[in-house]
């Protein structure tokens, strides 16, 4: 009893304080994450502060150059002689506060300079294409900040360069500016990086130069450990064009952000010290109160041991403990009749009365052992009833627990005597079919199909479910009861899919299933190895006869199985939650794109399409104008897409959703209208702009006069409410000239023109060898 006394005292100390432990953890942790957030928010304020301080002296040097460009007398004394230039320039080089000033003549070579020391070379190599921001290395190994002008007198007679030192000075202003240590790096051209210029002093400074050096492939963002400390740092390249690349490194101590904490984190210490100690006490007398009446318990429960369970057990005990054994004594009379009951309910399913899954695995078994199996073939089938949860929800479990009860009662009633009906899951049957051939295999599925298809009366209604059917045959598609399940559960899948009534397996939809299960584990990483892409169709607007638009459709470019459809892995990430990265990334490129092609003298509007988890997501519209604003883009220029089924799945949901991303100025429009389930009044509740007539219409449209009806139908409904009308899948020009006449206000397809990467877009685009074929 000591040993369980011990035991229970342990326990509960034990997870008190792993507990406790683990809150330290993650207090800890959370408040490391937050302290490196608010460092790294602090760098990058401190970088924008530095680029707009070293940009105002390169302007400000830019400035100065062009006015002493412009002056007489230093045009004067470039022909008064080597010594009458360097006065000239010394006097103004003073005036305007620049510690480096430097007259050349057009080949280069240095006319006058008032650097000391004197710079190495009689040339001054520097790029007379870029006048205002080119950084110079004299040779003591001074940084320059430099800017030039040309001198004419009246023509070209060379050029003048004014220079700033950057140097431990100006370290410790920028530092003083920013609130950061400022370091300045350069690069040499054996690879080598040396501290030109910093603030830090002059131990972590060695200290930085140091492990720059050591690394292999050495970078200074990120966290270093310099002198003791732990530094995070930002570094920002300022001469990209130079032989000797240099940089600015902007760091801030990570000890220092975490000493305001110190405090905090003592008192959190002391309280849950006093809490364990509190704790201790209380374990201690529990474990004492629950095993003082167990040893009571002890003598009796060894009689039970020795194998006299029909002797009743007798203890002067109330309460809980003599409830106890008075129990003890009733369990033995009812080991058995609980062991029937139990036999039952491990093999058969309690609502239908069928076989449940384990028990038709066992069947399956049995049927494969027998001597003569070999000889014969058996189906396995599985049935999934369609919208089975539609029917819980709307009319009660109790209408669906008797639809279950109908629906088994008839496959039992089908199927041969020594055939197994089982209920395998909360909307699945199995059914497993002896003696079978290949032959009657249809003629034995067409009743099935057929009774599952007859009315069923529920609650005053008659409802007509459909189901979806997997088959699988032994030998054929497997040699035990697992994969002949597995195979019937997969041909299931494809038969729900295909909206067929039953599915035989084929072979390739295993392959195919492992592939979407290595797609879907590879896609997580997809966008960090950069490979997805944005392709854009083109949007054809019909009455101003241009393209003005475009849809951005993501790729997938795997390395091992090359172009991979959207059809492949979107829906993939629907069901497992995850389309939201791709969403935001897709977002990101497409804002990107936007403005590059506003640079090209591009105006052209982007759509995006979204999903029903997108708009299920409370923070997406809120993330999508922080995009915006941080790319400074046009929303007009952004356009959303969702489909109408998507919709329907939410529509109050979708409506607010709509609304908050129209209050941001963007385009929206519904997808694939024609394939969902909507009604006018739905449909007029959504601020859209624009209906997307699906393509399964307009492919065929001039061909089939039903589909062109239902195009006319949409585009005459999407006008009356005044919306635009887009068509897309249109495919030959016939196609194209019947929208025309039907005035719908866009096309996209391939006749206009396939999905193209953004550059061969822009190509195509620019080059209007289109319009003649796609307009006139």
């Amino acid at each position: 009893m000591h040993s369980l006394q011990l035991k229970i005292f342990a326990l509960v100390m034990g997870l008190l304080l792993l507990v406790e432990c683990l809150s330290l953890g993650v207090l800890y942790q959370h408040m490391l994450a937050n302290t490196i957030n608010d460092l790294n928010t602090h760098l990058q304020q401190g970088q924008q502060i530095f680029l707009s301080q070293f940009r105002a002296r390169s302007q400000a040097l830019d400035v100065y150059a062009q006015i002493l460009a412009k002056d007489f007398g230093l045009l004067a004394a470039m022909h008064a002689g080597p010594k009458s230039l360097r006065d000239a320039l010394l006097v103004r080089q003073q005036r305007v506060g620049a510690d480096l000033a430097v007259v050349v003549d057009t080949r280069g070579k240095i006319l006058a300079e008032t650097g000391n020391p004197a710079l190495p070379a009689p040339t001054f190599q520097v790029s007379v294409n870029d006048r205002s921001r080119i950084l110079f290395f004299d040779n003591a190994g001074m940084l320059y900040q430099m800017a030039g002008a040309p001198l004419n007198a009246p023509t070209r007679a060379g050029w003048i360069y004014l220079g700033f030192r950057v140097d431990a000075t100006l370290a410790q202003q920028l530092a003083g500016s920013t609130a950061l240590e400022v370091t300045f790096l350069r690069r040499d051209t054996a690879h080598h990086w040396q501290v030109v210029a910093s603030s830090l002093p002059a131990e972590p400074r060695a200290d930085l130069e140091r492990q720059l050096n050591a690394a292999d492939e050495p970078s200074a963002n990120g966290m270093l450990r310099l002198a003791g400390d732990k530094y995070l740092g930002l570094a920002t390249l300022l001469s990209p064009a130079s032989a000797t690349p240099v940089s600015v490194l902007l760091q801030t101590s990570q000890s220092a952000a975490m000493a305001s904490y110190r405090s905090w984190w003592q008192q959190v210490m002391g309280v849950l010290a006093g809490a364990l100690l509190l704790a201790l006490i209380g374990a201690w007398l529990l474990a004492r109160h629950i095993v003082r009446p167990v040893r009571l318990l002890v003598s009796h429960a060894s009689a039970v041991a020795t194998g006299n369970s029909t002797q009743p057990i007798t203890l002067s005990q109330r309460g809980e403990l003599g409830e106890l054994m008075r129990e003890f004594n009733r369990m033995q009379a009812a080991v058995s009749q609980r062991e029937n009951s139990l036999r039952h309910l491990a093999e058969h399913d309690p609502v239908t009365g069928l076989a449940n899954r384990l028990s038709l695995e066992e069947h399956i078994a049995r049927e494969i052992d027998k001597p003569d199996a070999a000889n014969r073939r058996l189906a396995v089938l599985i049935v999934n009833l369609d919208r089975f949860k539609d029917i819980n929800d709307s009319l009660g479990y109790d209408a669906g627990d008797r639809m279950l009860r109908t629906v088994g009662k008839r496959l039992r009633a089908i199927v041969a005597d020594d055939d197994v009906v089982a209920r395998i899951g909360s909307d699945e049957f199995g059914l497993l079919l002896c003696n079978i051939t290949v032959s009657e295999l249809h003629t034995r599925l067409d009743p099935i199909v057929a009774a599952l298809s007859e009315p069923h009366p529920a609650e005053g209604l008659t409802l007509h479910v459909s189901a979806g059917t997997g088959v699988a045959i032994y030998p054929d598609h497997g040699r035990d009861a697992s994969a002949l399940l597995r195979h019937a559960d997969m041909a299931k899948g494809t038969a729900k899919s295909r909206r067929l009534p039953y599915s035989i397996y084929d072979g390739s939809q295993d392959r195919h299933s492992l592939l979407r299960l290595s797609l879907l584990a590879e896609l997580q990483n997809a966008i960090n190895r950069n490979e997805l892409q944005l392709h854009y169709q083109p949007k054809l607007s019909l009455d101003q006869r241009a393209v003005v638009a475009a849809e951005a459709l993501v790729r997938w470019q795997h390395p091992a199985y090359g172009l991979i459809p959207p059809a492949e892995f979107i829906p993939m990430l629907e069901q497992t939650g995850n389309i939201g990265t791709v969403t935001q990334w897709a977002l990101r490129c497409a804002i990107a794109q936007i403005k590059a092609w506003q640079q090209a003298d591009m105006a052209m509007s982007v759509a995006i399409n979204i999903s029903a988890h997108d708009l299920r997501e409370g923070n997406f519209a809120r993330e999508l104008e922080r995009m915006l604003r941080a790319a400074h883009c046009d929303p007009q220029l952004l356009a959303l897409e969702i489909t109408e089924s998507a919709i329907m799945e939410d529509v109050n949901q979708s409506v607010a959703t709509f609304r908050r991303l129209r209050g941001l100025g963007l385009s929206l429009s519904i997808d694939d209208y024609g394939t969902g389930y909507s009604s006018m009044a739905q449909l007029k509740r959504l601020p859209v702009d624009e209906l997307k007539i699906d393509k399964s219409f307009v492919i065929d449209m001039n061909q089939n006069t039903d589909d062109a009806t239902i195009v006319r139908s949409i585009i005459e409904l999407g006008h009356n409410m005044g919306l635009r009308v887009t068509a897309e899948g249109v495919e030959s020009r016939a196609s194209l000239g019947l929208l025309r006449k039907l005035h719908c206000d866009t096309a996209q397809g391939n006749y206009i023109s396939r999905a193209l990467h953004a550059e061969q877009f822009q190509q195509w685009w620019q080059s209007g060898s289109w319009k003649a074929r796609i307009i006139g």
